[in-house]
């Protein structure tokens, strides 16, 4: 089972190094914000969470508060990423405190070797409730040292980050009446709602909030795999891409291409003879021995697809590659084109190579790489001195996998018809059996829709702003309606993942993220002068 995940904001358009305008705290949180019980295997019932204040140069007591609800990476990397917040913070004499999510960055709590020996034991803390709470008691902490509880406090998030900040917005608990899958029967359920007192607004970029079971209407299993499909064979009108306009019959080419190679894949994978000419056309670094290890590779291959369709920003960024180096504009797009705009489905050998140099826009970035090998996370993990990386790399997709087989259990499929994959339902046994096998845990893959609500929080929620770009997967999943008459969803044109958040960059910027930025901005000060106005 591949683990749909994201990818934390990284080193984009920022000008000079923005953490020297920061300083760096830690505070003391509880390890389990709602059990007063203290497990025996523990010593503590606490640890440090990373924090950092940035900016505020005028700041004084009760000016506004901006809040980034960090999400599943070193809080370092959002803050070099939030553009929206470094060019617009003096504007509204704020100052800007980071967060960094439990279990990431500088903010774990267990040696990693303890964390993966035994992963249900010490991840158990590991949850966006928990998270959640953090934020919370780190804001009520703030305000209160600082004399400013009238401040107003702005949210931002992107990607889970902005699923955390929405959450943030819902009101306070309410009951409802609904099938219960696990009783059958009907039940009264009781919202868990979070903490609005604490946050007045929210900007939610690409926060997929209703990608989860459970949800009335129910989400599309295969969303994120058809808007893959649609970015491959997309023709982009950016003023600057006209080039890259292709006919309708060669934009259907390249799907076609992709959709042709994963059998190939999977059918030589049987046979060692097979495995060695996979191994040679995809210059793999160590032998495929088994089918398993052979089959991996159109993971392999659908990640980097899954990565460069995130990245499609009308420029060069370094925003999916942490900082390591750049991708092309629209990498998705311009790759697609390039390598599979002819046909090669009667040349097995060239498919396939054509398959290697679409991932290897992502994966060889630097152009220096002479082979190629996947991302084992126990290996690295346990192998810090090989690469400290790919430690990093190895310890965000170990949480990660935690956090998505309990709480961000995301609904992920392809069907093969109505995408360029292989056919791959959504399987939640499946899903269930590998988080066992992983974790020891089971995942509740219909908790997410109870606890925070799904689509019953429409007309409940208030003051957000969800933003989706038109070519960002995780659209899907999002919100793209409004919610209520201030929680508003806004398109940002023909770009990727939570662009709006970024450092502008007036050059390439279509208008769409700009007026997306404007009307983020507006709500910004609505929310501000509405607290002022009740301030205490």
């Amino acid at each position: 089972m591949r683990i749909p995940s994201f990818r934390a904001p990284r080193f984009h358009w920022s000008s000079g190094n923005v953490l020297n305008d920061c300083t760096e705290y830690f505070i003391t949180q509880y390890l389990d914000h709602f059990n007063w019980n203290i497990p025996k295997e523990l010593n503590s019932n606490t640890y440090k969470q990373r924090y950092f204040v940035c900016g505020g140069e005028s700041w004084k007591p009760n000016d506004p508060i901006w809040f980034y609800t960090g999400n599943e990476a070193d809080v370092t990397l959002y803050i070099n990423a939030t553009g929206l917040m470094w060019e617009n913070y003096a504007t509204y004499n704020a100052i800007m405190v980071f967060a960094e999510h439990r279990y990431f960055g500088q903010s774990i709590p267990f040696p990693v070797d303890k964390m993966l020996a035994n992963p249900s034991l010490y991840l158990q803390w590991l949850s966006s409730d928990q998270a959640l709470a953090d934020y919370a008691v780190l804001i009520e902490t703030l305000t209160t040292a600082w004399n400013s509880t009238s401040s107003a406090v702005i949210g931002f998030g992107g990607s889970y980050g902005g699923m955390l900040c929405s959450w943030f917005r819902l009101k306070c608990s309410f009951f409802f009446v609904s099938f219960s899958f696990f009783l059958f029967k009907l039940s009264k359920k009781r919202f868990s709602f979070q903490y609005p007192q604490w946050v007045d607004g929210c900007i939610a970029g690409s926060a997929p909030i209703m990608g989860f079971m459970g949800l009335h209407p129910p989400v599309d299993d295969n969303y994120y795999a058809q808007i893959e499909t649609y970015d491959c064979s997309a023709a982009v009108s950016h003023f600057f891409f006209f080039k890259l306009k292709k006919k309708k019959k060669k934009r259907k080419t390249a799907k076609n291409n992709i959709r042709h190679a994963w059998p190939v894949i999977f059918d030589w994978a049987k046979t060692q003879q097979g495995r060695n000419k996979l191994q040679e056309i995809f210059k793999w670094c160590v032998p495929l021995l088994t089918e398993s290890e052979a089959s991996g590779i159109a993971d392999w291959v659908s990640s980097a697809i899954s990565s460069m369709a995130m990245g499609s920003y009308p420029y060069p960024s370094s925003y999916m590659l942490d900082g390591q180096g750049y991708l092309p504009s629209y990498p998705l797009q311009s790759s697609c084109n390039q390598f599979l705009s002819q046909d090669l489905t009667t040349n097995n050998v060239s498919l396939l190579t054509a398959m290697r140099e679409l991932a290897g826009v992502f994966y060889n970035y630097s152009g220096t790489e002479q082979c190629y090998v996947d991302l084992n996370v126990t290996y690295y993990l346990t192998h810090k001195q090989e690469s400290e990386y790919l430690y990093n790399e190895a310890l965000i997709s170990f949480s990660w996998g935690y956090l998505y087989c309990t709480y961000i259990v995301l609904v992920s499929g392809q069907d093969g018809v109505n995408d360029m994959f292989w056919y791959q339902p959504w399987n939640v046994t499946q899903t269930i059996e590998s988080c066992q096998q992983s974790y020891g845990v089971t995942p509740r893959p219909y908790w997410a829709s109870v606890n925070y609500g799904g689509w019953g929080i429409k007309g409940q929620i208030s003051n957000v702003v969800f933003s989706n770009g038109q070519f960002d997967p995780w659209r899907g999943g999002g919100v793209n309606v409004n919610l209520s008459d201030s929680a508003f969803a806004i398109n940002t044109g023909n770009v990727g993942h939570h662009m709006d958040l970024m450092f502008s960059n007036p050059q390439y910027d279509p208008q769409s993220v700009i007026a997306a930025r404007k009307f983020e901005l507006n709500n910004i000060a609505t929310w501000i002068n509405a607290k002022s106005k009740f301030a205490l």
